[in-house]
């Protein structure tokens, strides 16, 4: 095989990879939270579906290669603090924060969606799109969606928190400190239901008092005090 071809069969199967791939979502996050204010709506909603569809896909990549068990409360061998009885079951540490980061990405984009119809929640400017524009159809159905796919998502994020506080063989707070971010950034969500946001506001506390971090207790407060993320 030539050596031009053979590199271009490599370029073309590391821009595959999911690291690559990762590396440029992450890039077109950034621009898209960037400069969201003063975007339209229909602007807003095209790129967070297509950032979406991207990491559901990663996230499907990721059911191979880190598969986790899902038990409920009572099939656990230790007593458990759980949201709705379900706890995720990883195979490492690592596993689990790695599933929460993606889970993450899939929640903002849906928020984004979400606040695309609101201005003042991310200053989008409201618009409709034209009748022959894919986003036509189900334009009116897309916050419902949103807000619906965030509960599963955030369910699912929660499944996770006992495996890194509870069913630790060790207590760590390294991988307790891990949980603080993301149990912030849903506590602040928009689409957070009431029982998620109750269960979270818990969770930091418990984890500041269990390994004494003290940025874990600001949170459970901030929380409770309805602040900001990104006051805080």
């Amino acid at each position: 095989m030539p050596v031009e071809e053979k590199k271009t069969r490599c370029d073309r199967h590391g821009r595959q990879q999911p690291s690559f791939r990762l590396g440029k979502l992450l890039d077109r996050i950034a621009a898209l939270r960037a400069n969201m204010r003063g975007m339209l709506a229909t602007e807003v909603v095209r790129e967070a579906l297509y950032l979406d569809s991207e990491t559901v896909n990663l996230l499907d990549h990721m059911k191979t290669r880190l598969p986790y068990k899902i038990i409920t409360s009572t099939e656990s061998l230790v007593k458990a603090y759980t949201y709705k009885n379900f706890i995720h079951q990883h195979y490492s540490q690592n596993a689990a924060r790695y599933w929460n980061v993606m889970r993450m990405l899939h929640l903002f984009f849906n928020e984004w969606i979400f606040c695309a119809f609101q201005h003042d929640l991310r200053g989008v400017i409201l618009d409709q799109p034209a009748t022959d524009d894919t986003l036509y159809d189900e334009w009116n159905q897309f916050p419902t969606k949103a807000a619906l796919k965030a509960e599963e998502i955030i369910g699912d994020i929660l499944a996770s928190v006992p495996y890194s506080i509870e069913l630790l063989e060790k207590p760590s707070p390294l991988w307790a400190r891990f949980l603080v971010w993301p149990l912030a950034s849903i506590g602040t969500s928009e689409l957070c239901p009431v029982p998620a946001k109750m269960f979270i506001i818990n969770r930091p506390k418990a984890v500041g008092e269990r390994h004494e971090l003290e940025h874990a207790k600001e949170a459970a407060m901030m929380l409770e005090e309805g602040v900001s993320i990104e006051d805080w």
